[in-house]
């Protein structure tokens, strides 16, 4: 009687619906549970990727240093007056510049170093499996290449001098014997006398003491122009060279 009253039938699909619900909610809660216990228990694999490109770069610095220890990579500077051409021959490679010449020859190569100054007159010197470096050549006049250094800039630390007390009697002056200087070129370059760096070109009668004194015309460029003044007192000299042309436009000395 109790079921087959049409209310009653009515709570009992309510409570069958909900009963249901619940015990489907249950069943995934179980299987979820389940599923995550597996994860737990077993290792978890993936994939490795290798950096192949890492690996080679690996190999490239010993690949490199082994081609590297095969060559020689020289610079031949020559310190002949008034050089204006320098040829370097090693092996089957040649390269010819004003007076400074970069190349890159095989190890075990031989040298042949040949410089022509304004008057056409060569010099010539040959250097036997030269090591890579800086060579110096014709330096002082001697057929010679040396292993050195390019005239670097020689800064002379500011030195604040001191006054001295005046006296009644004034000193007399010495009398040093000197000339003057005036040196440019058509490009923007640097003046070094005797291997101290003066200043940019134009130098505008620059004092120098009598005797021989060592000029170098470094361009921004790269080329280098290097002679050799003998200075006379109460004489002008004036300089302009060119390194387009690669010679003198300007070359005249003046009593004072």
């Amino acid at each position: 009687m109790f079921i087959n009253d049409p209310k009653n039938k009515s709570y009992m699909r309510w409570i069958l619906l909900w009963g249901g619900l619940l015990l489907l909610i249950c069943i995934v809660y179980f299987i979820r549970d389940t599923l995550s216990s597996k994860d737990t228990t077993q290792p978890k694999r993936g994939i490795v990727y290798v950096n192949e490109s890492a690996a080679d770069n690996n190999d490239k610095p010993a690949a490199e240093e082994s081609v590297n220890s095969d060559i020689e990579r020289l610079t031949f500077i020559s310190f002949l007056p008034d050089t204006k051409s320098l040829r370097v021959s090693c092996g089957s490679l040649e390269k010819t510049s004003t007076s400074r010449v970069s190349i890159v020859i095989p190890k075990g190569d031989d040298c042949n170093i040949i410089a022509t100054d304004s008057t056409g007159a060569s010099s010539t010197v040959e250097v036997k499996k030269p090591n890579g470096g800086i060579y110096l050549c014709f330096s002082e006049g001697k057929l010679a290449c040396v292993i050195g250094e390019e005239p670097t800039l020689t800064v002379e630390p500011s030195v604040r001098k001191e006054t001295p007390p005046r006296s009644k009697s004034k000193p007399k002056k010495e009398i040093i014997a000197a000339g003057y200087i005036t040196i440019s070129s058509d490009e923007d370059a640097h003046v070094f006398i005797n291997g101290i760096k003066i200043r940019k070109v134009p130098l505008f009668k620059h004092k120098l003491t009598e005797g021989s004194h060592r000029v170098h015309l470094g361009s921004v460029n790269g080329k280098i122009k290097t002679f050799t003044i003998e200075v006379e007192a109460q004489k002008n000299y004036t300089y302009k060279w060119s390194f387009a042309e690669e010679q003198w436009l300007i070359k005249q000395v003046k009593d004072l």
